[in-house]
């Protein structure tokens, strides 16, 4: 499922589904952050808008774990 999602775009839409309902989400910005970055309040705080915020693994893999999170940010698109 984020298999890909480093590749999302300004502007690309995700599609989440809960409960059988849909919802879609712009994509606002797609960042690759250091995994000990000490910024990870500011990544996860409240937002004015309805956002989801994607994170997974990513960057290069050593020692057994990624050097980096792959940060996805996304808004609530009006239906």
């Amino acid at each position: 499922m984020f298999w890909d999602v480093n590749k999302l775009k300004t502007g690309d839409q995700v599609e989440v589904k809960v409960g059988g309902q849909s919802f879609m989400y712009q994509v606002k910005a797609n960042q690759a952050v250091p995994a000990n970055s000490s910024d990870w309040e500011k990544i996860v705080s409240s937002t004015a808008d309805e956002t989801i915020t994607l994170i997974t693994c990513g960057g290069q893999f050593s020692n057994g774990e990624y050097n980096n999170r792959q940060v996805i940010t996304a808004v609530r698109m009006k239906a």
